[in-house]
């Protein structure tokens, strides 16, 4: 009795259709989640590096600008420049530089580092996020008797692709030099971009307006 029950007994189950069908539709929905996924991440990521590209951009900003309202005096003749058109501001006649030199209680030097130039005073370039390829690289410099000493440069992730520094002489007086002239407006203006090229972040500009006096 227990055979015959068990040979007339129905088995339910899904049919290979309907696993093949499921399988099939499971694996869209995974794919469209998939790709959701990816896009966020990626997402995410480029916010972050913005993040990090303008936090670092704001901090340099902020610092020109403080080394600068602060100083005492602003050495014209060693301010100025462009990647065109460099000046002489550590007085070595080999080279050229784009920056300014401040004084204030300290000498303070900033000089912008060509991916394309050498070293400059101790400011060696940065080599890219992925250490591919040298960078522009901004330097701040501390100067006195016992030489140049770098406080300050930008990070990795950041290519300082050019510095710009203009000045406009306010008003000299009758006959005097330029380059010693009470006033003049000083146009700082730094162009950058992110150094890792997935994170498209270019034409960074960022600008800072200072009217100097010397006395």
């Amino acid at each position: 009795m227990f055979k015959k029950f068990m040979k007339h007994k129905k088995i339910t189950a899904f049919s290979l259709v309907e696993t093949l069908v499921t399988l099939a539709i499971f694996s869209i929905l995974v794919a469209m989640l998939s790709d959701v996924l990816v896009l966020n991440i990626r997402v995410s990521r480029k916010i972050t590096a913005r993040t990090i590209i303008r936090e670092e951009l704001s901090q340099m900003v902020g610092l020109i600008q403080r080394d600068m309202r602060n100083a005492n005096y602003i050495d014209l003749a060693k301010c100025g420049g462009d990647k065109d058109h460099p000046i002489d501001i550590n007085n070595d006649q080999a080279s050229k530089e784009v920056g300014c030199m401040l004084v204030h209680q300290d000498t303070v030097a900033w000089i912008w580092v060509p991916a394309d130039s050498d070293n400059i005073e101790g400011c060696t370039r940065n080599n890219d996020f992925n250490n591919s390829q040298l960078i522009g690289t901004l330097c701040r410099f501390k100067v006195d008797a016992s030489g140049w000493d770098v406080t300050f440069k930008n990070s990795a992730y950041l290519n300082i692709e050019n510095v710009q520094v203009e000045k406009t002489f306010i008003l000299p007086s009758v006959g005097e030099d330029q380059n010693q002239a009470s006033q003049a407006l000083l146009v700082f203006t730094i162009y950058a971009k992110a150094s890792n090229p997935t994170w498209d972040i270019n034409n960074q500009v960022r600008q800072i307006v200072v009217t100097t006096r010397n006395f």
